[in-house]
């Protein structure tokens, strides 16, 4: 795994998130007179001294000492792939790294897109998809075949960015549970989602394993924190977001 020069060193010295939030709202109290009480919530960025602070639903970049606070905006990060946006949460973790395995150990249970480029695969792609997301279907129908040209296998799980919508859960309904199972065209996903060809359809009888399937993919974005789509995981963990990011890296 990739690590920047001095980033083992700054490991060693890493603060605790709790005392960051607990820094800034002392902070925020002493700025305006103690009579505001802002609803915070603090994150670290990838493993560093850096925070995301979320303050009243707005976020902002501070540092350990809680100190300055900047209106959150772009911030890149060295990987042996190139620069890619730290804010969008794709440093690789533990936690990206084990859904990867276990996605890559259930793909022969998923709709798989096998690389064209060369004899041998250079790897295996993880790409969550939106049936309601406009970039999704463009990757589907335009991207995808580059991204098998340059030879990686690109496994597919539709899911969700919003667990209320209705629409969308009904067409994830009928992808994993009719009788042709996940074989199912993707193709077919996306353009019954854009006719809502499945409203008025009776879903299927939907086997236990099945439910499972879309009672955790309906929950992954938020649980993953992943802010978009499409997402891509890749063998190192790291979550890409949209095709240039994943252009970088295969390229």
């Amino acid at each position: 795994m990739f690590s920047y020069s001095n980033e083992i060193d700054a490991l060693k010295g890493l603060e605790d998130i709790s005392v960051v939030e607990s820094r800034l709202k002392n902070n925020m109290k002493l700025s305006f007179g103690g009579n505001e009480d802002k609803a915070t919530i603090v994150d670290r960025i990838g493993m560093s001294n850096l925070f995301i602070a979320n303050i009243d639903g707005k976020p902002f970049i501070s540092d350990s000492s809680a100190a300055f606070i900047s209106p959150r905006s772009e911030l890149k990060r060295f990987t042996s792939k190139g620069l890619f946006n730290a804010l969008s949460g794709n440093d690789a973790t533990s936690e990206n790294i084990s859904l990867y395995n276990y996605i890559f150990s259930q793909k022969d249970k998923l709709p798989l897109f096998r690389q064209t480029g060369s004899s041998e695969s250079k790897g295996v792609l993880v790409a969550f998809m939106d049936p309601s997301c406009p970039n999704c279907a463009n990757f589907h129908n335009q991207q995808r075949i580059k991204v098998s040209q340059a030879g990686y296998d690109v496994i597919y799980i539709p899911s969700t960015r919003n667990p209320q919508n209705k629409k969308v859960i009904n067409s994830l309904v009928h992808f994993y549970c009719r009788k042709t199972g996940l074989l199912y065209s993707v193709q077919t996903l996306y353009s019954d989602y854009k006719r809502n060809k499945n409203k008025q359809a009776p879903p299927p009888s939907c086997s236990a394993v099945d439910k499972s399937y879309i009672v955790a993919l309906t929950e992954i974005f938020t649980r993953h924190k992943f802010i978009g789509s499409p997402a891509f995981i890749t063998p190192e963990g790291y979550v890409l977001y949209g095709f240039s990011e994943l252009r970088m890296y295969i390229n």
